[in-house]
């Protein structure tokens, strides 16, 4: 039988998108292990003229998800495992 659960994201963090948030994420990112970890952001805010998803320039705040480096690419980490 398929299973037919979605994998759901759980983010790590989630920071003001203001300039001391962007401070804080390119710290973060200065040192991250990138050797076995990678992060993705996803924008948080208002939808303008029917977009589908926020954008960046106009997110109220920042997710922050971490992934781990695996052979066949990255890969969500589940922190409630």
């Amino acid at each position: 039988m398929k299973n037919n659960k979605k994998q759901q994201n759980t983010f790590l963090m989630r920071i003001p998108n203001t300039k001391a948030g962007q401070r804080f994420y390119a710290q973060f990112r200065k040192y991250l292990n990138t050797n076995s970890y990678g992060v993705d952001r996803k924008a948080t805010g208002p939808r303008l003229n029917g977009e589908f998803n926020s954008k960046m320039d106009s997110a109220t705040s920042v997710r922050v998800y971490l992934q781990a480096k695996t052979s066949k690419g990255l890969k969500q980490i589940d922190l409630n495992s």
